[in-house]
């Protein structure tokens, strides 16, 4: 039972970390179309700096716990360090101050980060790693 709630717990969070980072990319890209629509507090709210933080205080450590489970089972490295160049490209902007590399930045990191996650759990699941080439039920 441990072996199939290790399987669920890792596709899920790679699911989420892809889920996460499609957010990211889609409001890096519409968000400036928005506000040109409609100026609104709430849209105001969205393109606020600290969604970009709170993004990223999510997506880094679901990003780091599903691609350490998942490369510590197939063993393929460059997968993790793809993911971690995303997660840096993600993190860079924190300390940029122009919008324009932020966005393109973010959108960048996010791809690289969904790529990742994507690569991980069609290894893991060709591999069937997640439970040592045996299905459990």
């Amino acid at each position: 039972m441990s072996r199939k709630l290790n399987y669920l717990t890792r596709s899920n969070a790679d699911g989420f970390a892809i889920g996460l980072s499609s957010i990211c990319i889609v409001h890096c890209l519409l968000m400036p179309l928005l506000l040109v629509l409609f100026p609104s507090a709430l849209v105001s709210f969205f393109a606020d700096e600290s969604v970009h933080r709170l993004a990223v205080f999510f997506a880094v450590p679901v990003s780091v716990f599903a691609l350490t489970l998942g490369c510590g089972s197939h063993k393929r490295f460059w997968v993790l360090a793809m993911g971690v160049a995303g997660m840096s490209l993600l993190l860079l902007p924190l300390f940029l101050p122009n919008e324009t590399t932020e966005t393109l930045l973010t959108v960048a990191g996010a791809m690289l980060i969904a790529i990742s996650h994507l690569v991980n759990m069609r290894i893991c699941r060709s591999l069937d790693c997640h439970n040592g080439g045996e299905l459990e039920s």
